[in-house]
């Protein structure tokens, strides 16, 4: 922005006397008054209003950027690290990691998982002498896998827990005639299957696999 100077001075004046004078901004209102130290010589101006937009960054602002940032370079923790916030638009970025040795290298740790083979097999007959009465097998700890069905057309209800197949009590689960129950890729710690039929003399082949 131009100024006009409206009142000039003679320079021997105003470094004898601090003297004020009124600058105008071009379009007459934005204003400063300027001054020349009689110690100095120089021209102090105090600024009435600011020149600046709004918003703009003040020594204040840039103060409060600069403690934010850690005074050390490199690696630190994540209270002496800036936060880092990733676009919610952020297209997907590729990650390489230079695995060497396991464990040692980018500090990257390998967790070696659980084995998921089936090695040891088991099967089960159970017998439901009575009609409308529970019996139970208890499948081998940690079983993986499993399967059962009704050795002749008969329907077969079931369940994991207790007092639920003998006279049917809700939630249980019936096992259609002809049909066979497969259970895949479970790791059952301890489990107990319940079963029971409305007709008597039913057999329940079971397999296992833990």
């Amino acid at each position: 922005m131009g100024f006009d100077l409206i009142t000039k001075f003679s320079k021997q004046m105003l470094f004898k006397n601090p003297v004020v004078a009124l600058i105008l901004g071009q379009d007459g209102t934005d204003y400063a008054i300027p001054k020349i130290s009689p110690s100095t010589g120089r021209l102090e101006v105090d600024t009435v209003s600011s020149g600046l937009p709004a918003g703009a960054a003040t020594e204040a602002t840039l103060a409060a950027i600069d403690a934010g940032v850690p005074a050390a370079l490199g690696q630190g923790t994540m209270a002496a690290s800036m936060p880092v916030v990733i676009a919610s638009d952020q297209a997907p970025t590729a990650v390489k990691v230079d695995q060497t040795t396991p464990g040692t290298t980018n500090a990257v740790a390998v967790t070696t998982l659980p084995a998921l083979e089936q090695t040891t097999p088991a099967h089960y007959n159970v017998a439901l002498t009575l009609a409308a009465t529970e019996y139970s097998q208890a499948l081998p700890a940690n079983c993986r896998a499993f399967r059962f069905q009704c050795r002749t057309a008969f329907d077969v209800r079931y369940a994991f827990v207790t007092g639920k197949v003998a006279t049917p009590v809700e939630p249980y689960f019936t096992l259609k005639s002809g049909v066979i129950c497969i259970e895949k890729d479970v790791k059952l710690a301890a489990a107990t299957l319940y079963l029971a039929s409305a007709t008597a003399a039913v057999v329940v082949e079971i397999e296992a696999w833990a």
